[in-house]
């Protein structure tokens, strides 16, 4: 289960650093008696200091080589938040522009270029800015930029990916799930 903060008029999202040193959503698992959606709002709480109204976007399904069964991740997201978002021992949250260059992992500039606004740095999570560095997918799991994109475009989605070892994607696929009267078809 994971939660990620984000708004789109304002055009940033809110994810930390946290396990394996790579930028994530919040999340965590799902306790006896929780439901995912419980559970989310719960690590965000516990983990970023903050509250926010969640919504179910999406699911992705992890196979890892050597690992008898598979991760079911669901993913919430949320538009607002109450509270400031602050670090704990488990985390270090930050803001990243939404813009698209940085969704679709664009550089307007080469690297080492002074014009780069690309510092690599996120600015602290209580203060959100117009000036925001681009989503680190270079220190995110491989997947993200896959399914990432279609969350902040409104769209619902299904995933799947199988790693082998070093975070090596040996193979994948994701999909917007549309809903209609005969049911959510993948396209």
């Amino acid at each position: 289960m994971q939660a990620l903060r984000w708004t789109h008029h304002h055009r940033d999202v809110l994810m930390y650093r946290g396990w394996y040193c790579r930028y994530n959503g919040f999340g965590g698992k799902v306790e006896p008696g929780e439901t995912p959606a419980q559970a989310a709002r719960r690590e965000l709480q516990e983990e970023a200091g903050i509250d926010a109204p969640l919504e179910y976007v999406g699911t992705l399904f992890f196979v890892v080589n050597d690992i008898d069964w598979a991760f079911d991740i669901r993913i919430y997201a949320a538009r607002e938040h109450v509270g400031v978002p602050t670090e704990s021992d488990e985390m270090k949250p930050g803001w990243f522009s939404l813009s698209d260059d940085s969704l679709h992992a664009r550089r307007l500039f080469p690297p080492g270029s002074d014009s780069n606004s690309d510092s690599g740095v996120p600015v602290p999570a209580s203060v959100p800015s117009t000036d925001l560095p681009n989503i680190p997918y270079d220190q995110m799991w491989v997947d993200d930029i896959h399914w990432l994109p279609r969350l902040v475009r409104g769209e619902r989605f299904v995933g799947r990916a199988d790693f082998d070892e070093g975070n090596v994607m040996r193979r994948y696929w994701f999909g917007s799930v549309s809903e209609s009267g005969s049911g959510d078809q993948v396209r």
